[in-house]
């Protein structure tokens, strides 16, 4: 079986939603159709986002709460739902992206979200987060980037994050 290399796969997510999933929003308002199974019924979308919420929920719950000036990241950040979460228990966060579209959404529906269209490979931020999130994104890459990415993530966490 081959394998798909880095540049292969920054090039289908960056060209995912022209070619895997449309971007609706009078249909699919949080854009599920894009971000979990391009093409599957809506509610089917729906079910696996209850799902998946409820797993961050409880992941999310084993965590002190944020404080003054805490910091997140998420890491394919889509729609933005995990971004929406964060901010809305009080981290300063921000999302990043290989899909221009989205980001671009993201950044007119959420102005107190920061999101940049880039890698996590590429992505330098100024200072580190005390959270990272990262939902359904690593296994998406090459095995020896999934590596890579692993030793960036840890990079980026302050200390005791």
């Amino acid at each position: 079986m081959k394998r798909f290399n880095w540049e292969e796969m920054r090039r289908y997510w960056e060209s995912h939603n022209f070619r895997r999933a449309t971007l609706d929003l009078d249909r699919d308002p949080a854009r599920l159709g894009n971000v979990l199974h391009p093409g599957a019924p809506l509610w089917l979308n729906e079910y696996y986002a209850r799902h998946q919420k409820g797993a961050y929920e409880n992941l999310f719950a084993l965590l002190p709460p944020a404080g003054l000036g805490s910091r997140a990241l998420d890491i394919g950040c889509g729609a933005a739902r995990w971004c929406k979460f964060l901010s809305e228990r009080g981290y300063k966060v921000t999302g990043i992206d290989l899909q221009a579209e989205l980001v671009d959404l993201n950044r007119a529906m959420h102005p107190e979200i920061e999101f940049e269209c880039v890698s996590v490979q590429e992505f330098g931020p100024e200072e580190p987060f005390d959270l990272i999130s990262s939902v359904t994104v690593l296994q998406h890459n090459p095995f020896p980037e999934q590596d890579v990415m692993i030793h960036k993530l840890r990079a980026m966490t302050r200390p005791g994050g």
